[in-house]
């Protein structure tokens, strides 16, 4: 089957990633809004698997067809194993539907936040590995996500400082169901940002990709880096997200560490300097224990108030996943999809701040493991590629894989799919392109 790069649906796939990864950053705003006045939540917060579904059936009939490049991206064994997880939580599924004799909501719902991203994923490297000029999709990747994330950070600074604090009350986030106002514990003293994402929490994790690629890929003076490196931790820092700090210190710490101990060995040779450097991190060392006996510290960084006598989201947190990973071993097959996470939230709401423990209630002991060696895998292949923007993702995804013990990132459609995405565009990108016959036509002896 003749597959030329520049068909219509080459062009159309290829299209259709830019628009969703330019618009996911501002995909919980824009569907609360739509939805508050045109109803139909549910189908509007699905325009992206929409645009998905035309690539998704193409792809297929490519591999119907025995399309040499879908073939082989396929063959691979990062791909198998991630194709093996989708099977396994969609066999899940439709076992447990026929068994219950019903499909919920909450399992449809389910199923989509647990298997889109993978799609997502093995989509955009097929059609990335096909890609005409891949100069020119360098390019455009570079302003699809470095125009969304400055964009994002100013209204979530903007949010803190400027703006009306119940400014999202204007655009459909009312109470009970949307919060229009997000503090600390919610103590009304430390407002935190959300931006146009759905919560400060989402907001700090979907920043450390665009913060690190910066970082790593984009040339330029000295002064513009450092606006636009403050401007992008100081949006992190306004959303005051704990897991958002510590993916972003382990994800730079693995992309940075070996060049900065490096550097302090070049530049700590004398008696002075070294006694120097280690008065500083002494000092450091000291003042942040007297900082952390203080009230300001608690709220800000355990989100524990001490000065009243409820339980803040820190206590909170680490007793209801030690409870719920416990309860987990009397179902260790899991309870079925939209049993756990935000999915549930179609059902009976069972929130357990950790990705992998709602993974444990949803499809057991078993889904885990393959959604494990599936992340493996990729992280395999990403920090593999001599690409420095796959070995950045690299680096993100463990990081992001951190913060997901204490939320549910993965299953906020915006996240999942923006990381997976850029993994997928990556490794499209760089792995060796698939040669068609009609492009390499074999010699007839």
């Amino acid at each position: 089957m003749k597959v030329t790069r520049g068909s219509f649906m080459q062009k159309y796939s290829e299209s259709a990633f830019y628009v969703i990864i330019a618009l996911l950053p501002f995909h919980g705003f824009l569907s609360v809004w739509m939805t508050s006045i045109f109803g139909y939540g549910l189908v509007i917060r699905s325009w992206k698997e929409i645009l998905l579904v035309p690539v998704v059936a193409w792809l297929i009939w490519r591999l119907s067809q025995k399309d040499e490049v879908v073939l082989t991206v396929l063959k691979s064994k990062m791909a198998r194993m991630v194709m093996l997880y989708i099977a396994y939580i969609v066999s899940y599924f439709l076992l447990f539907s026929i068994s219950h004799h019903k499909v919920t909501t909450a399992g449809l719902v389910g199923l989509a936040t647990d298997a889109r991203f993978f799609v997502f994923f093995l989509t955009a490297i097929i059609v990335f590995n096909q890609a005409g000029d891949k100069a020119l999709s360098r390019r455009i990747l570079k302003k699809v996500v470095a125009i969304p994330a400055l964009l994002t950070a100013t209204i979530a600074l903007l949010q803190v400082t400027i703006l009306p604090k119940d400014i999202l009350s204007h655009f459909g986030f009312v109470k009970p169901k949307y919060q229009p106002v997000l503090y600390i514990d919610q103590d009304n003293i430390y407002l935190r940002a959300r931006s146009t994402l759905r919560g400060p929490n989402e907001l700090g994790a979907y920043l450390i990709t665009p913060l690190l690629l910066f970082w790593g890929l984009i040339k330029t003076k000295r002064w513009i880096r450092c606006m636009v490196s403050g401007l992008l931790i100081g949006a992190i820092v306004v959303s005051y997200s704990r897991s958002a700090a510590l993916g972003l210190i382990v994800a730079a710490g693995l992309l940075y560490s070996r060049p900065l101990l490096g550097y302090i060995r070049r530049h700590l040779q004398s008696t002075f300097t070294k006694t120097l450097a280690i008065s500083v991190i002494l000092v450091v060392v000291v003042a942040g224990i007297f900082a952390a006996q203080t009230n300001t510290f608690s709220t800000l960084f355990l989100h524990n108030n001490r000065n009243n006598n409820t339980a803040g989201s820190t206590d909170t947190r680490i007793s209801n996943v030690g409870t719920l990973f416990r309860d987990s071993f009397k179902h260790p097959f899991g309870s079925g999809l939209g049993a756990s996470g935000p999915a549930s939230l179609y059902g009976t709401p069972n929130i357990p701040d950790n990705y992998y423990v709602q993974i444990i209630q949803e499809v057991g002991f078993i889904g885990l493991v393959l959604f494990l060696v599936a992340i493996y895998l990729i992280w395999r292949e990403l920090r593999g590629s001599n690409a420095p923007e796959a070995r950045i993702l690299a680096a993100c995804l463990v990081g992001l894989m951190i913060s997901n013990i204490f939320l549910h990132n993965w299953a906020d459609d915006t996240l999942s799919m923006y990381f997976f995405g850029l993994a997928g565009w990556s490794l499209g990108m760089t792995h060796k392109k698939v040669r068609t016959k009609s492009e390499n036509p074999a010699k007839i002896a």
